[in-house]
């Protein structure tokens, strides 16, 4: 299996914190997240990560090699501008395998995250819905007032629509998790080497064409490294669970 992280983004909005760190390489019980969801990945089976790179990249390549040491291969797709989650990810179709892969967000934790059954329930959708080319991992979030909104059709677990960020009750509103499973022929859908969003430029328009994009939902700890607040509770929440605390 292959998963696509996208480790380019600037961390401006975390300022002092990383000083001359990519945001990637924040540091989250004492090891960078892109650790953590490396580890995390390999133990469910993924051999082979692309990490999507840009800002700062020498210092994760430098430190993360070719994956040896954590038991995996890593390749890289390096930026010369920023490209956008979409952009990155297009940059990145040389060395993805003709068969549907996980990508997902540098910055963001989902430590409790079924990787297996997210690319299963992916499979079955397809297999009896052709259109299909995504699915997502969908949460709760603390404060869904600071996301873009996606409606949810819970029965069927179908993505009825993207909304732009506005006042939602935290109980019913479900955001990505910035977690995909992607259909390799997505990637002829996105313009080459230029700023695409995938959330706001592709999924929007596969629905606005017919196609369907489905929610799988993600029921344990989300962790949002964008600002200063959510990086502090990422690392406090994954300090607790290497030291067997309850959270």
């Amino acid at each position: 299996m292959q998963a696509v992280i996208l480790a380019g983004g600037l961390g401006t909005r975390l300022g002092s914190l990383l000083r001359d760190l990519p945001k990637p390489m924040a540091p989250v019980a004492g090891r960078p997240v892109l650790e953590h969801q490396i580890e995390a990945l390999r133990n469910q089976g993924v051999g082979e990560v692309i990490l999507c790179v840009g800002h700062l990249s020498v210092a994760i390549e430098q430190h993360l090699g070719d994956g040896e040491r954590l038991g995996v291969r890593i390749r890289y797709a390096r930026e010369e501008r920023p490209l956008g989650t979409a952009g990155a990810i297009r940059n990145a179709a040389r060395h993805i395998a003709a068969e549907p892969f996980l990508a997902m967000n540098g910055d963001t934790l989902v430590p409790d995250a079924d990787y297996r059954a997210l690319l299963r329930s992916h499979a079955q959708r397809a297999s009896t819905s052709p259109e299909t080319l995504a699915t997502l991992l969908v949460t709760h979030p603390p404060d869904p007032g600071a996301y873009g909104v996606i409606d949810l059709d819970e029965t069927s677990g179908r993505v009825l629509r993207f909304r732009e960020k506005a006042p939602v009750d935290p109980a019913t509103a479900w955001i990505s998790a910035g977690v995909y499973v992607l259909e390799p022929s997505l990637l002829d859908r996105i313009p080459a080497d230029r700023p695409v969003s995938i959330e706001f430029d592709v999924f929007p328009r596969l629905l606005e064409e017919g196609r369907t994009v489905w929610g799988q939902v993600y029921d344990g700890f989300f962790g949002d490294m964008g600002t200063p607040e959510g990086y502090r509770r990422v690392d406090e929440y994954m300090r607790l669970e290497q030291e067997g605390e309850p959270t």
